[in-house]
């Protein structure tokens, strides 16, 4: 059934320049988690030429106003919280030098792209749930969407394929 998953879901991009494969999900990873606030969160696995993987997390924060009463708000986050039904705790800190920031008159977007340690985020292989905390000016938290989650999951399995 999960190779079904991963077969349905989840793409893979050969890079000719660099010689690595990255496997990426085709499902959407983006939540709103207030009226105006979005967050996505999506893991993805790279592979080089030299068979070593690594797992990277991009993470996106989004401020849509739609309106001249309220501007779009930065949250400048630095740090990102997993944890798992059973417990399980993963802290990924943000390389605030490389996040690319967007801003225009109705929308703020910051996007951070991480490697995360492989052992660590295995461990949420078994997992029936994630909650995300998003930690920066403000904290913002919520559990993964049915598609961020399963996303999540099939990438996780993916790994055990290759």
């Amino acid at each position: 059934q999960m190779l079904d998953s991963i077969k349905n879901n989840v793409e893979s991009v050969f890079d000719s320049k660099t010689g690595k494969t990255y496997y990426r999900t085709l499902r959407s990873t983006l939540c709103q988690v207030a009226h105006t606030i979005s967050f996505g969160i999506e893991l993805y696995l790279v592979v080089h030429k030299d068979g070593n993987r690594e797992f990277r997390i991009r993470s996106t924060y989004i401020d849509k106003s739609g309106s001249d009463y309220h501007d779009p708000q930065w949250m400048n986050y630095n740090e990102i919280e997993l944890v798992s039904d059973n417990n399980y705790r993963f802290s990924i800190k943000v390389d605030e030098t490389k996040k690319d920031f967007t801003e225009s008159r109705y929308l703020n977007q910051e996007t951070s792209d991480d490697v995360v340690d492989t052992d660590k985020i295995l461990n949420f292989h078994d997992a029936n749930r994630i909650r995300v905390y998003f930690k920066g000016k403000y904290l913002y938290e919520f559990d993964m969407t049915y598609d961020q989650f399963n996303a999540f999951r099939e990438i996780l399995a993916n790994y055990d394929y290759l």
